[in-house]
């Protein structure tokens, strides 16, 4: 399996259904780091045009203690993309820890 090219990622991340998007979520925590790159980028790609990766946010929250920065930043990044679909205002309690990360 090789990284997605961009125009690989724009056909693929209108096509996603639930099941697809609960799948992807999964393989964040994969070791392969080409599987787990092609899922953060359709996921980060489908979170700038619907609200469905928004459900995730916890899992997205979770990502940002973890002991290795690679999840940090895939957790970090995917909430800073989900972010305009937070009607219920999750950001302002992670908004410190996200802060706390750059330093």
């Amino acid at each position: 399996m090789a990284t997605l090219r961009s125009d690989e990622i724009s056909a693929l991340v209108n096509t996603l259904d639930d099941n697809a998007i609960a799948s992807l979520v999964d393989w964040l925590s994969e070791k392969d780091d080409v599987i787990r790159y092609n899922a953060f980028t359709l996921l980060l790609e489908r979170s700038k045009i619907q609200s469905d990766v928004y459900p995730y946010w916890d899992i997205f929250k979770a990502k940002m203690k973890s002991e290795n920065s690679y999840q940090r930043t895939i957790g970090i990044q995917l909430l800073v993309e989900n972010v305009r679909w937070d009607t219920q205002r999750n950001m302002d309690s992670v908004l410190p820890e996200s802060v706390a990360l750059l330093h």
